[in-house]
């Protein structure tokens, strides 16, 4: 369990660096800690909507991953 969590952590942190090209911008935890404060809900047509609007840095870390 542990190795698979430190594989997760390794793209993250990859693909985060990939995509924000100042050292030390996000940090793992930090884009983590960004991303929990996202919360959606279940519309009573079954379909998911975000609560908020999304920030900046959640734009970011979201298309790092090819989100919108």
């Amino acid at each position: 369990m542990g190795f698979l969590a430190l594989l997760i952590r390794c793209r993250i942190y990859r693909t985060l660096k990939e995509k924000v090209k100042k050292p030390n911008y996000l940090p793992v935890p930090a884009a983590i800690r960004e991303l929990e404060k996202i919360e959606m809900t279940r519309q009573l047509d079954k379909v998911y909507r975000i609560d908020h609007a999304v920030t900046k840095i959640q734009k970011v870390i979201l298309s790092a991953f090819g989100m919108d």
